[in-house]
C-alpha cells in the first residue's frame, strides 16, 4: 500500500518565532515610545535638530532636578540651541517642561543608537 507524500506541516507560529530570532537581544519597544520617536524626529527634521542638542538639554534638565539654581541656565540654553523659545516658559520652575526634556533625551538617545534619523 503505497502511501502519498508527506507535505510539510506549515506551523501558524512560523512568523512569530522568525520574529522573534531576529529580535533576539533587541528588547520590543511599546507603540507609544516609536510614535514618539517619530514625532521627536519630525521636530529634529523641522527645526534643524540634532539628536545630539536634544541629549544635552537632557542632561541640563536632570542637573535642573536635582539643583534648581541649574534652571535658569538650563531655560537659556535651551533657548540658545533653538530646542524652545523664550515664551514657552513661564516664571519659576516647569516640572513638565524637565520631565519632557529628560523624556526627549533618552528618545533622542534611542535615535541616535539606531543610526539616527
Amino acid at each position: 500500500m503505497a502511501t502519498a507524500p508527506q507535505q510539510p506541516m506549515i506551523d501558524d507560529r512560523q512568523p512569530d518565532i522568525m520574529g522573534a530570532v531576529a529580535r533576539k537581544g533587541k528588547p520590543s519597544v511599546p507603540p507609544q515610545v516609536e510614535q514618539a520617536k517619530e514625532q521627536i524626529k519630525q521636530i529634529m527634521r523641522a527645526q534643524n535638530i540634532t539628536p545630539q542638542q536634544i541629549m544635552r538639554g537632557a542632561q541640563m534638565a536632570e542637573l535642573a532636578i536635582r539643583d534648581k539654581t541649574m534652571y535658569p541656565a538650563m531655560v537659556q540654553m535651551a533657548v540658545k540651541e533653538g530646542l524652545i523659545q523664550p515664551n514657552q516658559i513661564g516664571p519659576g520652575i516647569d516640572y513638565k517642561f524637565l520631565a519632557g526634556a529628560v523624556a526627549a533625551g533618552k528618545i533622542a538617545q534611542m535615535i541616535m543608537d539606531e543610526g539616527g534619523l
